[in-house]
């Protein structure tokens, strides 16, 4: 049997957790795809297409009976299965996504982490609609209706409610050295997820300010299905109808009367309204065309401004890399709606830039910058006032590139979370607290 060793170290790492009965089913069935030289030494290490096998109902179900008994080995395995089950949200139907929901239960009464409730009141929702008797729903919206603590605690690794300058330089600390020194002329591309993007338009505005040439924008477009379905999955389509409006120059009465908007800040630079580069629309950034114009460009590096995943085929055409400026404090928070879960939290906002990487936010930081909380916000008015922020700290992380004196830390998994969209409820929640953490976030560490 070819696989045998692979298969021995497996067996190895799933006992205890797995029947003999279980155990037996996932050799067999993970035989076939992993390689008799595949370094397994622990459950953790097993390869992602034997997780999706028909042997991940008989793992994830030996996975929520260590959460229940306590087994921190487990701890990897749930973050796999929350993930699994906000990637697949409207499959609840499906036997993964099913044994998935019940390892976020017992991970939820295990660790109170609120990632977890988030994911059953999503969860819950979906599932409430149904009629008939349902051991695993009925299991879901029991655990949804369970109080939320009135104290929250923290479970990143801040020293104090608010962030302080201290935890802004130490995401600044030069851990790593590479190659960021780009020269004054050379070549940039920005992608974008729409041409009239005014994120785009004052961040190809900002690198062109600091010496750099835009050779183009790359623009996916928006109304086809694919890109709708995958919005859709990832935040119920929250990203797609942010970005219609943005394309469409729809700005909320909150917007023009905050004085604070981006709009408000291209005029007072004189920015234009759309990029001043040239144009490349396409349905997905790996398209051939893209790469091709990469191939014959060959930026120096390339600023990231929306548009969904980027790929490794963009990664590896990118020169010095590929920028992103994530609307939160990395590397904590990692995902979605990360103005709402450090606030949630009693922590304050900010924007981080880094490089991109495969993972989801967890490249080399470049730089961060604090987002000012007062009194009274609202979580409107905070997004409001960090897109001015973003692109501020994009041309800041350029003219440091320019000069040369920019460095990347490296991010460790064990540093941050990754977090989802973020249930009313728990955004209800969180809203009771922005005025603590305006208040914190003046305070020193």
């Amino acid at each position: 049997m070819k696989n045998l060793p692979a298969l021995e170290r497996i067996a190895t790492a799933l006992d205890p957790w797995l029947t003999e009965e279980q155990a037996g089913r996932v050799l067999r069935r993970v035989g076939a795809v992993v390689p008799a030289a595949a370094p397994v030494t622990k459950m953790t290490e097993l390869p992602p297409r034997a997780v999706r096998s028909a042997a991940s109902v008989d793992v994830l179900s030996a996975v929520e009976r260590a959460v229940r008994d306590g087994d921190p080995a487990a701890n990897a395995w749930t973050e796999w299965a929350l993930r699994w089950v906000e990637t697949h949200l409207f499959e609840t139907k499906d036997p993964i996504v099913r044994q998935a929901l019940l390892v976020v239960v017992a991970a939820w009464r295990a660790t109170g982490d609120l990632r977890f409730r988030n994911t059953l009141l999503r969860a819950g929702d979906i599932m409430a609609r149904r009629s008939g008797s349902d051991p695993v729903c009925a299991e879901v919206l029991r655990a949804r209706e369970e109080a939320i603590p009135e104290s929250v605690p923290s479970d990143v690794s801040l020293r104090s409610a608010g962030l302080s300058a201290r935890h802004l330089r130490r995401a600044e600390s030069p851990a790593l050295q590479r190659e960021t020194e780009v020269a004054r002329g050379a070549k940039v591309v920005v992608l974008s997820p729409s041409v009239r993007s005014r994120y785009t338009a004052a961040t190809v505005w900002a690198l062109q300010q600091e010496g750099f040439h835009v050779t183009r924008v790359i623009v996916r477009r928006m109304l086809q299905w694919k890109r709708i379905r995958t919005e859709w999955r990832l935040s119920r389509g929250k990203l797609l109808v942010k970005a219609i409006r943005r394309g469409l120059h729809i700005d909320s009465p909150a917007a023009v009367a905050s004085g604070e908007s981006l709009a408000d800040a291209m005029r007072e630079w004189s920015a234009p309204a759309t990029p001043d580069a040239p144009v490349l629309t396409c349905a997905d950034f790996t398209d051939a065309h893209v790469l091709a114009a990469l191939e014959a460009d060959r930026p120096a590096a390339i600023f990231f401004t929306g548009g969904g995943i980027v790929r490794q085929p963009i990664l590896d055409r990118a020169g010095a890399g590929v920028v992103n400026c994530h609307m939160g404090p990395l590397p904590w928070y990692r995902g979605m709606d990360v103005v709402e879960w450090p606030v949630l939290y009693g922590h304050g906002c900010a924007v981080t830039c880094h490089f991109m990487d495969a993972g989801i936010d967890t490249g080399p930081i470049l730089l961060s910058k604090a987002i000012p909380v007062r009194p009274g916000d609202t979580f409107e008015l905070i997004r409001i006032r960090t897109e001015r922020v973003m692109v501020e700290a994009m041309r800041e992380v350029a003219r440091r590139m320019r000069d040369g004196s920019l460095t990347a830390r490296v991010q460790t998994p064990e540093e941050g979370r990754q977090y989802f969209t973020m249930h009313p409820r728990l955004v209800a929640r969180a809203r009771t607290r922005i005025d603590d953490v305006a208040r914190s976030a003046q305070e020193p560490l």
